[in-house]
């Protein structure tokens, strides 16, 4: 009788520490995902939401980010990244791939949604197959905004021992000058867009892992 007493209890035990155990990981699991800082802000407005670029001063890509070269890379392996820009920035194979921006040697322009400041927006390219126009993804050509030069001499006319009733004038281009591009004074980075939150994201797929151990125990203890 003590004997099957201990066993009793030990099953309750056991219970009971595996009740509180999923409980508890539950609560962190939920916990985890509206975590608040000690700024009082909420995780989710912490942590950098996938898809945002962040202009790196490192060579090395830190976990959790890619460069952004333009390749193509799986939908299925980058869901979050493709759930969150799709095919903004290339279509890929068209239906297992998409690509990631291509910022290599390039400068960023918000998007002028109405605005007016970029006054051919409408004009904008696409690159591998992407958005066009003024959307999230399209591009530009470099290009000088349209001006005028008046350059000219004197080249013949009765001031000049010619013939004629008037001055003639001829216009000249002018030498070259400058370098091989157009551009401001710049610094070089890389440009990299977050495709997975890594701590947050791990922790929870750790905690999950748990939670279904502790899930087995209570349903075996239970069916005893």
């Amino acid at each position: 009788m003590l004997n099957k007493h201990k066993v009793n209890t030990d099953k309750l035990e056991i219970r009971i520490t595996a009740m509180v155990g999923v409980a508890l990981l539950t609560a962190l699991t939920m916990a985890s995902g509206r975590a608040v800082a000690d700024n009082g802000q909420s995780e989710d407005e912490v942590v950098t939401p996938v898809g945002s670029l962040v202009a790196f001063a490192g060579a090395a890509v830190p976990n959790g980010w890619l460069l952004c070269d333009g390749r193509a890379v799986s939908r299925t392996t980058y869901s979050a990244l493709f759930a969150a820009i799709g095919t903004a920035w290339g279509v890929g194979d068209g239906s297992t791939t998409f690509n990631l921006p291509d910022m290599r040697g390039r400068f960023l322009r918000g998007v002028d949604n109405g605005a007016g400041r970029d006054p051919d927006s409408t004009l904008r390219f696409a690159t591998n197959g992407g958005n066009a126009g003024d959307r999230v993804g399209s591009g530009q050509p470099d290009q000088f905004r349209s001006h005028t030069h008046v350059y000219g001499m004197v080249v013949g006319g009765p001031a000049f021992g010619g013939s004629g009733r008037g001055l003639i004038t001829q216009g000249f281009p002018t030498s070259l000058a400058g370098g091989s591009e157009t551009r401001p004074i710049n610094m070089n980075v890389n440009w990299i867009i977050r495709w997975r939150n890594e701590d947050r994201d791990e922790q929870l797929d750790a905690l999950k892992a748990r939670l279904e151990v502790l899930e087995r125990m209570v349903g075996e203890v239970a069916g005893k």
